[in-house]
């Protein structure tokens, strides 16, 4: 008979959320015991490489490096956790071989209709709950999200608190217990509050038990504030109900007001800001490179322009844009860059030359060079729809008596 979490201490207790740092595998019996809906994101037995920064990743965007994920070395195995009466098990796909026939596998869709690249296009989640499939599509990709735009990465296999919310929700009331044993950086803990769940997350390291420890507290500490039901956006002038991840961010729903932009405007801006300059900047620095580039020159090429690699015309600028060179053999020089759409650069940076130049080239000779639809090429309708999300649900009518919440 294995332990019972009831006997131990836990690292973190507060408003029927419960963090452990154990290994899972001695609670097992007491997990199936609960009647709680097990979500486990455990490690599939890959590998996963962490050090991504070291590994040059952070060309675009930011990355950093992490601890090998503990257990990643050998293949795991669900057999442990097989008893649960209600279970989801994320990678099922990596180890399928020891999980029985079911028809309610869950699809997360990561990609939304953007170029592959060298991670999987989505995810597989292997349940017990009966049902058909579902699929969730939800950004995930690097620095393009659906989500968590702009907060760190914690964590080298963290799944968005969307998905997590999308899974619970599902498969669960208020008030029904969550368990997660493989519990990384907390995200399903987030979900599960934030969904007026109970939860107990279970994780080895004590480092990431930290990280969630402190995401769980800040969270509780910021739904103890008093602060509008509503509140009117900055940007749109339009007034929706405040909701944390959804109508407004941390700060901007908090009740000093500070930065009301609702996310939609918020997504809006951030996509019209000017943070390529920044990390472009950085690598020049690095290189020494720097001294023929400017702020405004940089701008200036960014602006409207035609990709120099498929032609499309790009009218809009975004953050994911790059300037690329047009010999290998030179520098990042003004006069040996040419700017480059996002789809390009993205295909390019991501495929063998020449799987990248066979996709470029289907589109050049389906429109044309100089007539590629910046949408087609950049999947700039689609990914402008999932990241910017719709928040008609909720909108405030002017003469609601929530405006004196204000």
């Amino acid at each position: 008979m294995g332990l019972k979490l009831s006997d131990m201490n836990p690292f973190f207790a507060k408003d029927g959320i419960a963090i452990y740092c154990s290994d899972s595998i001695e609670f097992a019996d007491d997990i199936a015991d609960s009647g709680g809906l097990v979500l486990a994101d455990p490690p599939y037995g890959v590998s996963e490489r962490t050090d991504r920064k070291t590994a040059g990743r952070g060309k675009l965007a930011e990355c950093n490096d992490f601890p090998p994920v503990i257990g990643d070395d050998k293949p795991f195995d669900p057999s442990p956790w097989l008893s649960c009466e209600r279970l989801i098990l994320w990678g099922g796909n990596h180890y399928s071989s020891h999980l029985p026939s079911s028809s309610s596998w869950l699809i997360w869709d990561k990609r939304e209709g953007q170029g592959s690249n060298d991670n999987a296009d989505c995810e597989l989640a292997w349940s017990n709950l009966g049902g058909p499939a579902r699929l969730y599509s939800h950004t995930w990709n690097g620095m393009l999200r659906a989500s968590e735009r702009g907060e760190p990465r914690l964590h080298p296999t963290q799944k968005p608190v969307a998905l997590m919310r999308w899974v619970i929700e599902m498969f669960t009331e208020p008030g029904d217990l969550v368990i997660d044993p493989y519990m990384g950086s907390g995200a399903t803990l987030v979900a599960a509050k934030e969904l007026g769940r109970r939860a107990v997350g279970i994780e080895l390291s004590r480092d990431y038990c930290e990280t969630a420890r402190r995401r769980l507290e800040s969270m509780i500490a910021f739904a103890d504030l008093s602060y509008p039901i509503s509140k009117k956006c900055s940007g749109c002038g339009l007034t929706y109900r405040v909701v944390i991840r959804e109508t407004f961010n941390l700060k901007a729903a908090s009740p000093d007001g500070l930065q009301p932009w609702c996310r939609a405007c918020d997504t809006r801006n951030k996509r019209g800001s000017h943070n390529g300059w920044k990390n472009f900047r950085r690598i020049l620095k690095e290189r020494n490179e720097l001294a023929e580039w400017s702020e405004a020159k940089y701008i200036a090429m960014m602006g409207n322009f035609d990709c120099w690699t498929c032609g499309a015309d790009v009218t809009e600028w975004g953050g994911g844009y790059w300037v690329d060179r047009v010999s290998s053999k030179r520098g990042y020089l003004a006069s040996n860059c040419r700017p480059c759409c996002w789809g390009c650069n993205h295909l390019k940076s991501n495929r063998n030359p020449e799987s990248a130049d066979q996709d470029i080239s289907r589109y050049v000779e389906k429109y044309g060079r100089g007539r590629v639809p910046w949408d087609e090429i950049n999947s700039h309708i689609k990914h402008t729809a999932s990241i910017v999300p719709d928040l008609t649900p909720h909108l405030v009518q002017v003469d609601s008596p929530q405006m004196s919440m204000f």
